[in-house]
């Protein structure tokens, strides 16, 4: 409990109606592996400006362009 009596909850149960209907989106995605990164403060903010910096649709993008190319070209923002 916080110190004002309210409850912090940072999980979210899912119910078994949820994850039955996330196994069907699921099923036909092309790329079926996820990865997680834990980033500090400023590694998610250098993250994030380079991200938008590329002008990709998502970090996700982003981060796939890097895997496969290593290199992602940058414009500047005038």
């Amino acid at each position: 409990r916080a110190g004002n009596g309210i409850v912090n909850v940072k999980t979210i149960a899912i119910s078994r109606k949820d994850k039955e209907m996330d196994k069907h989106r699921n099923k036909n995605r092309s790329r079926k592996y996820g990865i997680v990164i834990h980033l500090s403060e400023d590694e998610k903010y250098i993250l994030d400006e380079k991200t938008k910096c590329s002008n990709m649709a998502s970090r996700a993008d982003f981060i796939r362009h890097l895997i496969l190319y290593g290199y992602v070209y940058e414009f500047s923002q005038i």
